[in-house]
């Protein structure tokens, strides 16, 4: 018998999908909970984000630092990816998302009900990938950044309103670089290096 969890996880299906647009898994779909400040980063976002830092990500560790809809860590992982780490704080995200995980028989995703902020402090994350796309609400990205600053050979992807544009790029610590950027919309979206 399904309990009450499942269930609800289940009707959140219904109408929420996104499909990865690229690697092993490219054309399948996944599920999106519904959850107002949960959304998937668009297919044309995520097809400059790869165009920029590679198609083939055998070798790299990703971290997805907000989780959330899981379409940047899936994507990644597709990607063929060696490790991907996903964060979401949020516990009934955080259950989708495993749920997600096991559709997709993912064995290179490694998930975690935890804080980005906390995560981040504790885990040695040189020469890593790491994916910020926080809730556009929060200012979570200014935290995350300083802890990074303290990171190697790493490289940041961004995606935040085009309203704090300039507060993020100021926020760059020293020795960063900002390699590559867009907009779409009310979307910035970019690439720092801290090589």
């Amino acid at each position: 018998m399904r309990t009450l969890l499942q269930l609800s996880l289940e009707m959140k299906t219904l109408s929420n999908k996104t499909k990865i647009t690229g690697g092993n898994w490219k054309g399948r779909s996944i599920d999106i909970i519904d959850k107002s400040n949960v959304k998937p980063t668009k297919s044309y976002i995520r097809e400059n984000l790869f165009n920029w830092i590679g198609h083939n990500l055998s070798n790299k560790w990703i971290v997805d630092a907000f989780a959330g809809s899981g379409s940047l860590g899936f994507e990644a992982a597709s990607r063929k990816a060696s490790k991907v780490i996903m964060l979401e704080s949020d516990k009934e995200v955080y259950n989708f998302l495993v749920k997600q995980k096991e559709k997709l028989n993912a064995n290179n995703i490694e998930i975690y009900n935890e804080y980005a902020q906390v995560f981040l402090k504790n885990y040695n994350l040189d020469s890593s990938i790491v994916f910020l796309d926080p809730p556009f609400l929060t200012n979570d990205i200014y935290e995350i950044i300083e802890i990074l600053s303290k990171t190697n050979d790493i490289v940041v992807y961004f995606e935040i309103p085009l309203k704090i544009k300039d507060q993020v790029l100021k926020a760059k610590p020293n020795g960063w670089d900002l390699i590559k950027h867009s907009k779409i919309g009310n979307v910035f979206y970019g690439l720092f290096s801290s090589n």
